[in-house]
């Protein structure tokens, strides 16, 4: 079993820390995005942590877009179980599922599931897992053969909910 810290995830990511110097013409602050006021960023130490300059997940109106995630423990950003897929499969879900309650809403109301996978043979076994997740629920969904997912994992999955 191989552990990635936080700090491996922003290596392979390219991600500066803070303190890192960063190869790029400084800006005005004023020029640049802010949120905006009608989204609302989610963020919780329960599931896990990006290492990359984005939210876990954020609500526009009343949906949730959930980022897409690795299969990374919550509490150390440790990789889960590399090379099984069923276990990176249930991390990434679990994870998934704690953003979605921490925002108020819940797996039954999840309208768009997209599935990164690194190989399609793996499908069988993520549709597997996925069907015992979802229950009799069944959101719109797309499944992707990716090549080369980040940290050369075997499966990433985003979401999009209702609230």
């Amino acid at each position: 079993m191989r552990f990635v810290t936080t700090a491996a995830v922003l290596a392979a990511l390219a991600v500066p820390t803070i303190g890192a110097a960063v190869d790029a013409a400084p800006t005005c602050p004023s020029t640049r995005p802010r949120t905006d006021r009608s989204l609302t960023l989610i963020r919780t130490e329960d599931a896990a942590i990006p290492s990359s300059p984005i939210s876990q997940a954020v609500i526009s109106g009343d949906h949730l877009y959930v980022s897409g995630f690795l299969p990374l423990a919550p509490h150390t950003g440790e990789l889960v179980s590399e090379g099984d897929v069923v276990a990176q499969t249930h991390a990434v879900l679990d994870n998934i599922k704690t953003i979605i309650e921490h925002a108020g809403s819940d797996l039954g109301k999840v309208v768009k599931v997209t599935l990164y996978m690194k190989n399609i043979d793996d499908y069988g076994t993520v549709n597997e897992i996925y069907a015992d997740f979802f229950g009799t629920h069944r959101p719109a969904r797309s499944a992707i053969a990716a090549a080369d997912i980040p940290l050369g994992v075997l499966v990433e999955i985003d979401m999009i909910a209702r609230l």
